[in-house]
């Protein structure tokens, strides 16, 4: 009878891990989702960035580009936005390491 209680707890222990992992590989995709969406973020503050320097350009404005006040704004929320992609690459790397496998216990 020992075997069969055996075998029950392995099947047991399968589906844990299974759900486990399931969760896991969700968490991580949501994660990548989010990066994918700030990415997107990224790139429209680079656009809005590019179209305003531009016209300090053609206006030949007396200003400083590096100074003007919209274009740090914009460089600012690049840069926000850029370490949001690192913490969340780390949020995932963390999600990793606290599913790897653990030995059995014994």
């Amino acid at each position: 009878m020992g075997t069969f209680e055996d075998m029950k707890k392995g099947v047991v222990n399968f589906y844990v891990g299974l759900a486990g992992k399931s969760s896991e590989t969700a968490k991580i995709g949501m994660k990548k989702l989010d990066i994918v969406g700030v990415r997107r973020s990224i790139a429209d503050e680079e656009r809005a960035l590019g179209k305003k320097v531009k016209e300090l350009i053609a206006d030949n404005s007396p200003e400083s580009i590096t100074a003007n006040k919209e274009v740090l704004a914009f460089v600012e929320k690049i840069r926000k936005l850029e370490q949001d992609i690192l913490s969340k690459e780390a949020e995932i790397e963390e999600i990793r390491k606290a599913k790897k496998p653990q030995a059995p216990a014994g």
